[in-house]
């Protein structure tokens, strides 16, 4: 069994977080206390300080519990299950995303007012898309392509989007390689601007930590996250 800190302080930006027990096809959201047979608190500690308030848990998880983390994105939500699914962050265990943001979807464990618009326009362009490309007759191919040359950026996409497995990893990007692909990455504008679609490696770095080598572990202290951008040369 694995030890897992999580806590529900407010983010950067004002983002409010809530944890996610997944068991199976059962899903709920943490309550501040045990869970038999799924998770049990180990440690709780309240600290006060005024917005920023909140209570640390130290949590300890079955061994067939998922526990993800569920936030609102640092640029609010957007509107297809692909932008909502980069809210969820696994701490532990194995969690189909998109299963689990559906899921969430039909619940009412929604932090933020904005995620129930979002979860509309999500339906709404699913069934926008399902209207003029039906998916037995046309099946549209993305190449998703990762641009790093960081060891500790490689690894935390790993933990946290293990569905970029299959993805292309380069260290440096050339026009042909990204021209109309899904790409994962830090990109000048210019290369950007050539993406089929374009997520953002984003962090909050601060500045005694800049020009240095980042581990996994820094990328997750630093709030990272993958943002999807979307630029055109003018």
């Amino acid at each position: 069994m694995e030890e897992i800190k999580w806590s529900n302080e407010m983010r950067n930006r004002s983002r409010s977080p809530a944890l996610v027990i997944v068991d199976g096809e059962n899903v709920r959201v943490f309550e501040g206390k045990s869970v038999p047979g799924k998770v049990a608190v180990k440690s709780s500690r309240y600290h006060k300080n005024g917005k920023w308030s909140g209570t640390d848990y130290v949590l300890v998880a079955a061994d067939r519990v998922a526990l993800v983390d569920f936030c609102t994105p640092f640029e609010g939500w957007g509107a297809t299950w692909d932008d909502l699914e980069i809210s969820l962050k696994p701490l532990c265990g194995e969690v189909d995303r998109a299963w689990l943001i559906r899921e969430l979807a039909a619940t009412k464990a929604r932090p933020g007012s904005g995620f129930a618009r979002a979860v509309e326009s999500a339906e709404e362009n699913e069934a926008a898309m399902a209207s003029v490309s039906p998916p037995d007759t046309i099946k549209t191919v993305v190449v998703t392509v990762v641009v790093t040359r960081h060891p500790g950026a490689l690894e935390w996409l790993q933990k946290h989007h293990p569905n970029l497995g299959e993805a292309e990893v380069v260290s440096h990007a050339t026009p042909e390689q990204i021209m109309g692909a899904r790409v994962v990455g830090v990109l000048p504008v210019n290369l950007a601007a050539l993406c089929g679609e374009y997520w953002h490696l984003s962090m909050e770095v601060p500045p005694e930590a800049r020009g240095k080598e980042l581990t996994c572990e820094d990328m997750e202290r630093f709030g990272c996250s993958i943002e999807r951008f979307v630029i055109r040369r003018a």
